[in-house]
């Protein structure tokens, strides 16, 4: 089993600014295979195998993108997810914003929750990182209408590092809490309780990752949580560690593409 590989960050250009956070760019030459711990990062991710084959499971399900194949990967809320790179690979993926993978795709994304789907009908292949970003340019015009409650209420919910009660966020916008869930879930992928517990385990896995020795009552406080044994049930929920025994470097967390390295 080789080592966990390094994606290679890309700048997002300004013209697809509104629909993605950032691309990752993966060269990886082996002969077997590595297997990368996959955990909620609160995006929905359009990947290309340009060569290669990935396998992604989530939930006891199992899914596979060969080379040439375009892959859409739903938002995660179980710890169980894991992918898999089986030989040389060249991977591509494109990290979208909260509520860019609707105006991209105009379709609704809750059904798409711990899943990989295969999307060959994007044609977003080629020879190479920059062919893929000119497909994608393709692809994105014309953008899909902005849903502005939604985006004000993805905006507060990382604003607030997911220490928000979420009625209180739906009667700020003028929304019932069940109407706020289900535009959220429809937009985001996942409901709006979810992606703020995300958000809390992400800011936690920052300060672990800028202070390895911090004081578990001083990140308890800092990252919202209740208590210390509520830090460890999700740490354990959604990182299968808890934060002490928690190998950042080793495990590769950080440095996975799904943990918003």
């Amino acid at each position: 089993m080789s080592s966990i590989p390094d994606y290679q960050v890309e700048t997002v250009p300004d013209d697809l600014a509104p629909f993605f956070t950032r691309f990752l760019k993966l060269d990886f030459q082996t002969e077997g295979s590595v297997t990368i711990p996959a955990r909620p990062t609160g995006h929905i991710y359009l990947g290309l195998i340009a060569k290669g084959k990935t396998r992604a499971s989530a939930e006891g399900k199992s899914f596979q993108a060969q080379s040439g194949q375009t892959h859409l990967s739903g938002q995660l809320t179980t710890f169980d997810a894991e992918y898999e790179l089986v030989g040389s690979t060249e991977h591509y993926l494109a990290e979208f914003t909260a509520t860019g993978a609707y105006r991209f795709f105009e379709r609704d994304l809750g059904a798409l929750v711990n899943r990989m789907e295969i999307s060959d009908e994007l044609d977003v292949g080629g020879d190479g990182f920059e062919t893929f970003l000119a497909h994608l340019r393709e692809l994105a015009l014309p953008a899909g209408p902005e849903q502005p409650r939604v985006v004000s209420a993805v905006e507060e919910i990382e604003k607030a590092r997911g220490n928000i009660r979420v009625v209180d966020l739906a009667e700020d916008l003028g929304l019932s809490e069940r109407q706020l869930r289900r535009d959220f879930t429809r937009i985001v992928g996942m409901a709006p309780k979810p992606f703020a517990m995300v958000q809390r385990v992400l800011s936690a896995l920052q300060m672990l990752s800028a202070n390895p020795e911090i004081d578990m009552a001083d990140l308890v406080y800092e990252a919202g949580f209740s208590d210390q044994p509520h830090l460890i049930r999700v740490f354990q929920l959604y990182m299968r560690a808890t934060p002490s025994n928690l190998k950042l470097d080793d495990d590769g967390v950080l440095r996975s593409i799904v943990a918003g390295a």
